[in-house]
């Protein structure tokens, strides 16, 4: 039997459609995984701990292995480069510009000023004077929704908006599977089989209030056809929601883990979302400042993944080339290079995942 839930309907469908033979590659795949993890886990994780009894006198259990070895190592390095990093000053400018009654801040057309004799020259020559706009630049630029998670994007997700730790989520992703309100967690699949009743899944789920609408919305659509990725997993698809509705209270940690996935579930099923950005660029006595603006013309699939979606529109007024803005002030700032950040659950998972780990 081979099957991705819990669901009565598909351990039933499993049972009544049994493959014809066992899938040897990924029974002996598995085999190799407990190989490696005996032969270099085990005894390896034994050579440290007796030489760490050896050379300091107390026992302490310390492990290692295929996954454990290579991403300490990882936080190693990380840890040497920032402990070895020599910082470098460096100089920006950005001036203050008024709009109408609104100010907003124009950065100099090279984040980086070597000199500061440079930057401070920029900042006297410019003070006082007034702008004009002598370009204006407008792209719209699609956005396609998000593919299905694996378990990895998942994580990640999850850190973002709750702060839980990569074990946290599988742990609560597990207790969502053996109650068969997920599918099977541990993949690293990114496609969803067509086999998967996408319209009965949203037919229950629009059972709940906060599904409702957005559900309906999907189910009217001729046909719904997911945006995949292109990580697969033999064994099983991506995440997604089985259709059954919670028959407990979920804890909140649970709660808020459940609605990231039918919420994702939803969303690679929408339209591209349209984005507008615009930038102006102000000459201020033949120095080049940039103003950024953006902003959402056609919601598509952010309109399902909407508490998930981390991006305010920023608005410019009304600006056409030619237009004279008045420069409230020009400021020198004094910053220094920083050392690469620390690795933080989310950013170690996608490093581990760059690196094949």
């Amino acid at each position: 039997m081979k099957f991705s839930t819990l669901t009565a309907q598909e351990l039933r469908k499993s049972y009544e459609e049994m493959l014809p033979h066992i899938e040897f590659r990924t029974a002996e795949a598995g085999m190799c995984r407990h190989m490696v993890d005996a032969i270099y886990g085990i005894n390896l994780s034994r050579a440290m701990t007796s030489a760490a009894k050896h050379w300091s006198g107390k026992y302490a259990t310390i492990s290692t292995g295929r996954v454990q070895g290579p991403t300490l190592r990882f936080l190693v390095e990380r840890e040497k480069e920032i402990n070895t990093f020599v910082p470098k000053p460096f100089w920006a400018v950005k001036a203050i510009v008024k709009i109408g009654n609104l100010k907003f801040e124009a950065e100099y057309e090279k984040k980086v000023i070597g000199k500061k004799g440079e930057a401070e020259k920029i900042v006297k020559e410019c003070t006082g004077k007034t702008g004009t706009v002598v370009a204006v630049d407008i792209r719209e630029t699609k956005q396609n929704p998000p593919t299905p998670f694996d378990l990895s994007s998942l994580q990640t997700e999850a850190y973002s908006f709750f702060r839980y730790t990569p074990r946290r989520t599988g742990d609560i992703a597990e207790r969502l599977y053996l109650e068969a309100l997920i599918s099977y967690p541990r993949t690293s699949s990114q496609k969803l089989p067509s086999t998967i009743d996408y319209r009965g899944i949203l037919e229950s789920l629009a059972k709940r209030p906060e599904y409702r609408r957005l559900s309906h919305e999907l189910l009217s659509k001729e046909s719904l056809v997911p945006n995949e990725g292109s990580k697969i997993d033999p064994a099983h698809p991506a995440i997604y929601p089985t259709g059954n509705l919670p028959e407990r209270t979920l804890s909140e940690p649970e709660k808020k883990l459940w609605d990231l996935i039918v919420r994702r579930f939803m969303a690679v099923f929408g339209e591209p979302a349209v984005k507008q950005s615009m930038r102006v660029t102000i000459e201020i006595e033949g120095y080049q400042f940039f103003l950024r603006g953006r902003r959402v013309t056609k919601e598509g699939w952010l309109r399902f993944y909407k508490p998930y979606i981390r991006m305010e529109d920023v608005l410019l007024p009304p600006i056409s080339k030619g237009d004279e803005i008045t420069v409230s002030k020009v400021i020198r700032e004094d910053k220094f290079t920083r050392p690469p950040p620390r690795y933080n659950p989310s950013s170690l998972l996608k490093k581990m995942e760059k690196e094949g780990i």
